[in-house]
């Protein structure tokens, strides 16, 4: 326990060091709520939620629906596919995005330690405005994501995790950008409450995207 909470600090210091040394930051605040339906043994669907913030939490990023099915491979392996709708309310115009994923997701239990490696590929399209008008945008993303989390009594569950996400065909090369997250998660029969911290950086470049402090919480009832 001792350990884990050790690298959750290190994780949320160096997230906030890289940010406000590199150049400006941005809080951010995300929520979520959803719903899980386990079919039975190897397949379940859910649908989330999700409403973002973002200027320090005093503006709507986006708004968004997603679907989702995933099915247990086995002990180590599980497979899932899903469909997002998003809505960037912005001031004076919107941007709608859709995007259909898939990824696989290699577990790892080692007693009360908990190891998952996900790799997620989606495929991201939608209307976009910029300076010459209205214009259609695609892109082509690669995710690798690690976390490790700790199974601890009375359903609470401290988490790590590292993301890096390419994309395919950019102007601005592959590196897209880089995620750290600390958390917790707490289970109570069938709920699921989870509160958590992500840093979020730029890779390709871009020095006039803030890096972002996200606050995260997340409700989720299965059936």
């Amino acid at each position: 326990m001792k350990t884990i909470a050790k690298l959750i600090l290190f994780v949320f210091l160096f997230s906030l060091y890289t940010g406000l040394d590199a150049k400006a930051s941005e809080f951010k605040l995300w929520t979520e709520s959803g719903i899980r339906y386990k079919i039975n043994k190897k397949f379940t669907v859910g649908f989330d939620q999700k409403f973002r913030l973002d200027n320090d939490a005093q503006g709507i990023e986006s708004i968004g629906e997603e679907f989702f099915l995933r099915f247990r491979l086995s002990r180590v392996v599980r497979l899932s596919g899903g469909y997002r709708f998003t809505i960037e309310p912005l001031t004076s115009h919107k941007n709608y995005w859709h995007r259909f994923y898939v990824d696989s997701r290699f577990r790892l239990r080692l007693k009360r330690l908990r190891l998952d490696y996900r790799i997620r590929y989606h495929e991201e399209f939608g209307s976009e405005l910029k300076t010459g008008g209205r214009e259609f945008t695609m892109e082509h993303t690669l995710r690798n994501k690690i976390t490790a989390s700790l199974n601890l009594k009375k359903g609470f569950s401290p988490f790590v995790s590292a993301e890096l996400h390419g994309r395919f065909a950019d102007n601005d090369g592959f590196l897209h950008k880089w995620r750290f997250s600390a958390g917790l998660d707490y289970s109570f029969k069938r709920n699921t409450f989870s509160l958590y911290y992500i840093g979020e950086d730029m890779l390709n470049g871009d020095t006039t995207t803030p890096f972002a402090n996200i606050l995260g919480l997340s409700y989720n009832y299965s059936f």
